[in-house]
């Protein structure tokens, strides 16, 4: 069987590859946008704690957090996630926990010991996954150059925020991309949170395992005039063929192709042709994630006729599968922003005990 989830969904499977309870329940899994992240059962304990609080309940016990509302569960979460969490921990309070028995150690560390051996993996995340989290972040449209080094102080306490930012400048700049404070928050955040702990997270699979496959999605959404480029969870129709459906057409491939295939609406005279070629390039691009899904599921190997072949990822190399507007084999695409990351948190340390 072949499991496979995004984001916390796919942090969790992430979290199931340690789990000697789930050993052998699956021999695939695709992780797309979600690293291992986990807590320690002392700071879920604090976690549980402070989220009751938010609730303003006296006494918990199962049957009292069941009959709160979900909408009161999530906005008390919401509000807790604001003021929470410590410098360098993900802003979700709860998370897996480390708790000795179903984890009974660190996602990482475990799987650098060899804990999912004999899984074939798939690990991929998008070009900016911030941007996303960024819709309801009013702060972050009025971003400034003091607010990212903020936001870096408190997100990465490892690193210096100003050589952060100078670097990440740098390489966009030299790439001819956009360099503004807003857009270096999405290209650092992104890294950051999801694609250096997903190159971790493959490193650790592909010591014991070859078949670890990597993809980097990039194709970007039209929606708000292009500004969440390719988002987080953009990747999930396309997986599911579902792009050309009603109320996501417009979001994954643009106006006017609400409806399906040939629709066509809302584009006249010369927009037409333009739309008839993003739809095309849309389809095949949904095609090609879907044929590898299946074919990683029947064989372990994403490698199909509409990709080529599918080269297994290695820290050397890093050869990924590029998916956007055109589909390619790359070796450490978008890489040179990654240099920052990796001193102080190497692809493969060492020794397990500097996961």
């Amino acid at each position: 069987m072949t499991v496979f989830g995004e984001s916390a969904g796919a942090m969790c499977l992430s979290a199931l590859l340690a789990s000697p309870a789930a050993h052998g329940l699956f021999t695939g899994a695709v992780i797309q946008s979600g690293p291992p992240y986990v807590h320690s059962a002392l700071r879920a304990e604090e976690a549980a704690s402070a989220f009751v609080r938010e609730l303003g309940m006296s006494e918990v016990s199962r049957a009292a957090l069941e009959a709160v509302p979900a909408r009161e569960l999530v906005s008390a979460l919401a509000a807790l996630a604001r003021h929470w969490t410590r410098p360098g921990e993900l802003p979700q309070p709860l998370l897996p926990v480390v708790d000795g028995t179903i984890l009974p150690a660190p996602p990482l560390e475990a799987i650098a010991r060899g804990s999912a051996a004999g899984v074939a993996t798939i690990v991929g995340t998008n070009r900016d996954e911030m941007t996303f989290f960024a819709l309801n972040d009013r702060l972050a449209h009025a971003m400034d150059d003091a607010m990212v080094r903020t936001r870096i102080e408190h997100s990465a306490p490892c690193v210096r925020a100003d050589r952060v930012v100078d670097h990440y400048a740098e390489v966009l700049t030299r790439r001819g991309e956009p360099a503004g404070p807003r857009e270096l928050w999405v290209a650092v955040g992104s890294d950051l949170v999801f694609r250096w702990p997903s190159l971790r997270l493959a490193a650790a699979l592909r010591a014991h395992d070859p078949r670890t496959f990597v993809y980097l999605f990039t194709w970007g959404s039209p929606a708000f005039d292009g500004i969440l480029g390719a988002t987080h969870a953009l990747e999930i129709p396309f997986v599911f063929g579902t792009h050309t459906q009603p109320g996501i057409s417009s979001f994954v491939v643009g106006g006017g192709i609400e409806g399906g295939h040939g629709s066509g609406t809302g584009h006249r005279g010369p927009g037409n042709g333009q739309a008839a070629r993003v739809r095309a390039a849309a389809d095949a691009l949904s095609d090609a994630m879907r044929a590898s899904w299946l074919s990683f599921a029947r064989t372990g190997d994403p490698s199909n006729p509409l990709v080529g072949r599918w080269p297994s990822w290695d820290r050397e190399r890093r050869t990924t599968m590029v998916f956007g507007q055109t589909i390619s084999v790359e070796e450490a695409p978008r890489n040179d922003e990654l240099a920052v990351w990796e001193p102080v948190a190497p692809l493969l340390p060492s020794s397990v005990a500097e996961l």
